[in-house]
């Protein structure tokens, strides 16, 4: 990908670009994608599993405090006391382990 600077570059943009949403054959928006634009975090999806853990690959690429700004945002608008605090569906369990694991620093 061109080093950590090109890598670390394309991490950013996924939250600096707008988060407008394509529904494609959806026809109407879905719940993850309204989620992603209420949130308010660029094209990061968070109700999409196979992005979450994203935010931590700042770690790998020597920009720690990239990883910490964006995972206390994320769990600052997506997990909260609110009828909003707990996004997603179902299958959001993963989401709790996620958040648990690197809060309580478990692993």
């Amino acid at each position: 990908m061109g080093g950590d600077r090109n890598f670390t570059a394309k991490l950013d943009s996924v939250f600096t670009e707008p988060n407008k949403v394509k529904v494609g054959t959806y026809r109407g928006m879905i719940h993850e994608m309204t989620e992603m634009v209420m949130a308010n975090l660029g094209q990061y999806a968070h109700g999409n599993q196979p992005i979450q853990h994203m935010v931590y690959l700042y770690d790998y690429a020597g920009q720690p405090w990239k990883a910490q700004f964006h995972s206390r945002d994320v769990m600052y608008k997506l997990y909260n006391a609110t009828e909003n605090g707990y996004p997603g569906d179902e299958d959001q369990w993963t989401n709790i382990i996620v958040v648990c694991v690197k809060r309580f620093r478990l692993l």
